[in-house]
């Protein structure tokens, strides 16, 4: 039986038409328009009243797993000083949920100190269990004695380790990180996964791109992460990037993409002043920042997984590296001359001239994350500082980004930030930079179409079109009428996956396995 939605539809269509009649008949879109056709006369109605009908949001770069992980933390995001922290990593280990005691998202330019804990401060918190607090941008963490002593033997010959102070940086951390994760049961871990997803559902969304991968033996992360997209039930969908320098692991997977944050990152952080630059971090030191890989070696990977038609995305902040990543896409492309595989730049937080050119000659896309634009965790005043007031106006320039014709999604890097489609609209059409805002018809592009269209998803959702899936949204108030400062008042009212209203439908590990198992082809 079909559903007849009327009021106003916005179906981010080719021209943002909005349209007065959507009907749903087994999951799918049958009609979209202003005349509604004969045929579905007498057909269930739902009256939209002052409502509004859009496309679920897409969330095009996000890590699920590290959000399952850290669900089992203590938040320490809005704490303001250390012993706040202190306190987050104690109640965490007295809950007992996790063999490892954590908090996550302590920010320095929260606390009235200015720092993050030391080792010592940690040891006194926590001293009989392994214990970690890890920065707002979720690339360091502070550890304490026993973790350090847990990681074993060779951490001091880490990149990133920092032994008196007990800062893990790179190598280290994601040694750290990988730790927590192997101490995790599945089971335990599944929930964590299968709560993000309720939470995503809950906030309008029907799809994210999940990157993954902490390093574990035989990739089983990866594996893991592949079983439970192919496994998802109630309409949520999942696409998996591995996170990993080597195409094969991808394709023994069966997984159509490469590429993210951490083993294949192209930089660091802001947060950690390692993120690459061109001209040196204000009163640092002449400190550049730091490339984490080679053009060679960026170039090799690009190439390889191109040839092997796998979709590669390259994580890079500062513009110098969001400049080697354009640079080496392209060469890629040059040197094997075929057609791009709707390859992209994650965050590029600082992009170039230069580097944006090559991406609109090539068909580049760029994956941002708008909830960064004036976050309280990393503020413009500390942008300002050290980057210095005229490359701070540069920081993700979406106007011009967006005037190049270059494909823009939106993303949350989540546990970094939440997965919030009002909050991202909201802060791209009030950019710091107002010149660089978008307008509410581009932003619900970005956190729609754009986002489906990274993953060749474009012909099932991001629009309601006819004979697209019925994944869609019920906004309180129409984006496109609500003054640019007061998108944040509009609510998510309901969630309607594959034509249904969203309801959470809990897996367990055995039947995750098996599906993922049987289940052939790429995901």
């Amino acid at each position: 039986m079909a559903t007849v939605y009327e009021g106003r539809i916005l179906t981010v269509d080719a021209i943002d038409s909005v349209d007065r009649f959507l009907v749903e008949e087994k999951g799918l879109i049958a009609y979209v328009g202003n005349d509604l056709p004969e045929k579905y006369g007498n057909c269930e109605r739902v009256d939209l009243g002052d409502d509004v009908l859009a496309p679920a949001f897409v969330d095009t770069h996000a890590h699920l797993d590290m959000q399952a992980l850290v669900g089992g933390f203590t938040s320490a995001s809005e704490a303001g000083a250390i012993s706040e922290v202190l306190d987050c990593v104690r109640s965490c280990a007295q809950a007992g949920r996790m063999p490892v005691a954590a908090a996550f998202g302590a920010s320095d330019h929260l606390l009235e100190e200015g720092r993050l804990p030391n080792k010592a401060e940690m040891d006194s918190a926590c001293p009989e269990r392994p214990a970690m607090v890890i920065r707002y941008d979720g690339h360091a963490c502070v550890a304490n004695t026993k973790l350090i002593e847990v990681i074993g033997a060779g951490t001091g010959d880490l990149d990133g380790f920092h032994g008196e102070s007990g800062l893990l940086e790179g190598e280290a951390f994601a040694k750290a990180l990988r730790l927590a994760r192997e101490s995790v049961p599945q089971s335990v871990f599944l929930g964590g996964i299968q709560d993000a997803i309720d939470r995503y559902a809950a906030h309008g969304f029907c799809l994210a791109g999940n990157s993954t991968g902490f390093g574990m033996k035989w990739n089983a992360d990866i594996s893991f992460a592949r079983w439970i997209a192919k496994s998802l039930k109630g309409g949520f969908q999942l696409r998996v990037w591995p996170q990993s320098q080597r195409p094969a692991v991808a394709l023994k997977s069966k997984i159509a993409r490469v590429g993210g944050c951490f083993e294949p990152a192209l930089d660091g952080t802001f947060g950690g002043r390692d993120a690459a630059l061109r001209v040196p971090y204000c009163g640092d030191g002449g400190n550049k920042g730091c490339f984490r890989l080679s053009d060679e070696q960026v170039e090799e990977f690009c190439f390889q997984a191109h040839n092997h038609k796998l979709q590669v995305a390259l994580h890079a902040v500062g513009d110098a590296a969001f400049d080697q990543a354009a640079r080496c896409l392209a060469r890629t492309i040059d040197r094997s001359f075929k057609e791009a595989h709707r390859h992209g730049i994650i965050h590029a937080c600082l992009p170039t001239e230069e580097g944006l050119d090559l991406c609109a000659r090539y068909g580049f896309h760029l994956m941002m994350q708008p909830s960064f634009l004036a976050r309280e965790q990393e503020p413009e005043g500390y942008l300002r500082t050290i980057l210095g007031e005229s490359r701070a106006r540069g920081f993700m320039p979406l106007r011009t980004i967006w005037d190049k014709g270059i494909s823009v999604s939106a993303g949350s890097d989540a546990p970094c930030t939440q997965p919030d489609a009002i909050e991202w609209m909201y802060r791209a059409c009030n950019h710091p930079e107002s010149s660089q805002s978008l307008t509410a018809r581009e932003a619900l592009r970005m956190c729609t179409i754009n986002g489906a269209w990274v993953t060749y998803d474009e012909d099932e959702f991001g629009s309601l079109e006819e004979g697209k899936v019925a994944s869609m949204v019920r906004l309180s108030a129409n984006p496109y009428e609500v003054p640019a400062s007061e998108l944040r008042s509009i609510q998510v009212k309901q969630t309607i996956l594959y034509g249904r209203p969203y309801a959470p439908v809990r897996l367990n590990p055995a039947s995750v396995m098996a599906k993922g198992l049987l289940t052939y082809g790429y995901c």
